[in-house]
């Protein structure tokens, strides 16, 4: 863990755009409701003012105020919750923590498919631009930028986890599981870059 601190201090150390230093929250539990719940209580400020913005409740009018944009969500949610019910779970507890409805963090959780399929429906085609950049130079180093809206630049935090058979630390996007953006453990380091297809379901 030690290394994964140092690291940690690395990345928020260059963390750029943000006014004010990025937090830390760090949450241990026996399950993955207890991880989320803690992270929901310390982000929940953060976490409503997201789910508060235009580009999150634009997400929410089109998942519930649309046909198209309803079905492809509930079939989303579907597939991810019969694959991954221990993520299910840790939403459940952000929702819980946060004091937000559960369907508002599914919405954040999915947000590149849902604006990926968004913008497919407004416009007939996909193909919207995508977010964030990895660099690398050979297996000396590895560089990588968040570049979302404007809107969630100052409500990132990192997020420092310790379940009972394993441990990991990252970057975290309002009421979203890491893994969105960066991630990295005693094995494992990884990234995200979210791109869009110029399809959906063909």
């Amino acid at each position: 863990m030690a290394r994964c601190r140092a690291l940690l201090a690395c990345v928020a150390a260059i963390v750029a755009g943000a006014s004010e230093a990025v937090p830390v929250f760090r949450a241990a539990g026996a399950t993955y409701y207890e991880v989320g719940e803690a992270i929901g209580r310390q982000a929940r400020g953060r976490i409503g003012a997201w789910l508060s913005s235009e580009e999150m409740q634009g997400l929410r009018n089109f998942t519930t105020n649309t046909s198209a944009g309803a079905a492809y969500y509930a079939a989303l949610k579907d597939v991810n919750a019969a694959a991954f019910p221990e993520y299910v779970e840790e939403m459940r507890g952000l929702a819980d923590g946060a004091g937000v409805a559960l369907d508002w963090i599914w919405t954040a959780n999915l947000i590149s498919e849902l604006e990926g399929f968004h913008q497919l429906d407004i416009r007939g085609r996909g193909g919207a631009d995508g977010h964030c950049s990895d660099m690398h130079v050979g297996n000396v180093a590895h560089g990588h930028n968040e570049d979302w809206s404007d809107a969630v630049r100052e409500l990132w935090y990192f997020v420092e986890i310790a379940l009972p058979d394993h441990t990991c630390t990252g970057f975290a996007y309002p009421g979203v599981l890491l893994g969105f953006a960066a991630l990295w453990g005693e094995r494992v380091y990884a990234t995200q870059n979210s791109l869009y297809p110029k399809k959906v379901g063909a």
